[in-house]
């Protein structure tokens, strides 16, 4: 029986790898890398992340001879996607904020740039703090101030949308109130005569009542002698 081989130690990292797209212009991209390297061992290998997960599972599907970790591929095929797929999930950008790969104001190389720290929205990049303006590197503080400056931006532009909301409710209830104006008159009422307050009215009402219970409630004048 073949000894049970050791699993190995996979580290999973991200790089911005530069690229020409057709038309000449440098552009970058995420790749994901994992470094192997066997338990007790000094060396590690270097792989593409989703190209070594693959091989895994083919190497479970085809198992060498004289291979000793034969019996453990698809083992290892479970465990090291489970853990890629969390790797993965953790450096989704997160659902609050501005994705600064969607603001077209920042070059490829910038968005690379951010991403290879690991800051993805410009409220991240506006608030990062002084060890990540280090690790961005050259141009780093330049990139905060620009998130600031669009946040504030963005602000200014929510309060201005703001504003035309409330204008156009105040138009739309001026277009109501027109409306039934036209219907009172339609009506022969007068649009123009102040409400009837119903509650005043039965209040009014209430305290006739309660003065007229009290007045044949009084006593009669003593008869003449």
């Amino acid at each position: 029986m073949l000894q049970q081989a050791p699993k190995p130690i996979a580290t999973f990292r991200t790089e911005a790898v530069a690229f020409k797209d057709k038309d000449g212009i440098t552009q970058y991209k995420n790749v994901h890398f994992v470094d192997v390297q066997q338990a007790g061992s000094k060396d590690s290998v270097t792989k593409i992340a989703p190209d070594w997960i693959a091989d895994l599972a083919n190497k479970a599907t085809v198992k060498g001879d004289f291979d000793p970790q034969a019996e453990h591929y698809a083992e290892w095929h479970t465990y090291f996607k489970a853990r890629y797929d969390a790797y993965v999930a953790n450096l989704e950008m997160p659902m609050e904020g501005t994705p600064i790969k969607m603001c077209l104001s920042f070059s490829p190389a910038e968005r690379a740039q951010c991403e290879h720290v690991k800051v993805f929205t410009l409220e991240q990049l506006a608030q990062c703090p002084e060890d990540v303006i280090q690790r961005l590197g050259m141009g780093g503080r330049v990139l905060k101030n620009k998130a600031a400056k669009m946040l504030e931006s963005q602000a200014g532009a929510n309060l201005a949308e703001q504003v035309a909301a409330l204008l156009l409710k105040v138009d739309e209830q001026a277009q109501q109130i027109t409306e039934f104006k036209a219907m009172l008159l339609a009506e022969g009422k007068d649009p123009d005569a102040p409400p009837v307050d119903i509650g005043a009215q039965v209040a009014a009402a209430i305290a006739a009542q309660f003065a007229a219970m009290n007045e044949k409630k009084k006593p009669g004048r003593p008869a003449k002698q």
